[in-house]
């Protein structure tokens, strides 16, 4: 099979919600990216869940917060029909995103920028692939030294997320995985919690009634094998 019949049907199986294996999906990167596959990037098949659980209709608007090399947003875009973009503050991999999603022939758009040029208004649901961790990790992994890196980032970044959580309208809906780096603010009620990879894909939806408080929980309490949101 030669790379364009690859290509398509790779889309193909994506548009039909249906799992691809991480190799598949990774071939579409460069070697260095594939190889940061398996800690960094969200699995495909986590991925397509996902993308289940925050947009239920077409035309659902999805910010992925941290998206790396773009394969939330990919398979979101495909699989659900939603309007996804990705925010992602290392520059070279917002090309690596924008080249793959060109590929495949798929509308994401990735956005190139820090969390405070977000229009968080904008959008119905995010999605949080423990994207700030990697700040506080001293003796893990990391993509490169090409942006900051602290602690102090990894506090004005959670707080940035944290207050335009607060700010959202009812029936925003929000899925960690790995967490985010702190609870989410009270009005958000879990909904649901299931296992996907190595982790729990946690849906929340901002209601008007407050959260039980024995259901929530801090959502990064010791540290996750993943470190990386995309």
């Amino acid at each position: 099979m030669n790379a364009d019949s690859r290509l398509a049907r790779l889309r193909q199986s994506l548009e039909a919600g249906e799992l691809v294996s991480d190799r598949d999906f990774d071939a579409l990167y460069p070697p260095r990216v594939r190889a940061l596959s398996q800690v960094f990037w969200t699995p495909a098949r986590v991925a397509l869940r996902a993308a289940e659980l925050l947009a239920p209709t077409p035309g659902t608007r999805v910010l992925d917060v941290g998206s790396g090399v773009g394969k939330f947003c990919i398979a979101a875009a495909a699989s659900t029909g939603a309007i996804v973009t990705g925010i992602e503050h290392r520059e070279h991999l917002v090309r690596v995103a924008r080249t793959a999603a060109e590929r495949l022939n798929v509308h994401a758009r990735f956005v190139h920028g820090d969390l405070a040029a977000v229009e968080w208004h904008r959008f119905d649901s995010f999605y949080f692939y423990n994207p700030f961790y990697e700040n506080v990790d001293s003796m893990g992994a990391r993509i490169d030294g090409a942006v900051e890196l602290s602690k102090r980032r990894f506090a004005a970044d959670v707080r940035t997320a944290l207050e335009a959580m607060a700010r959202a309208p009812d029936g925003t809906r929000v899925v960690t995985y790995h967490g985010l780096g702190a609870a989410l603010p009270p009005a958000y009620r879990l909904e649901s919690s299931e296992c996907a990879g190595t982790d729990s894909l946690k849906l929340w939806i901002k209601t008007e009634r407050p959260a039980d408080a024995k259901a929530r929980q801090v959502l990064f309490l010791v540290r996750p094998p993943a470190i990386a949101s995309g």
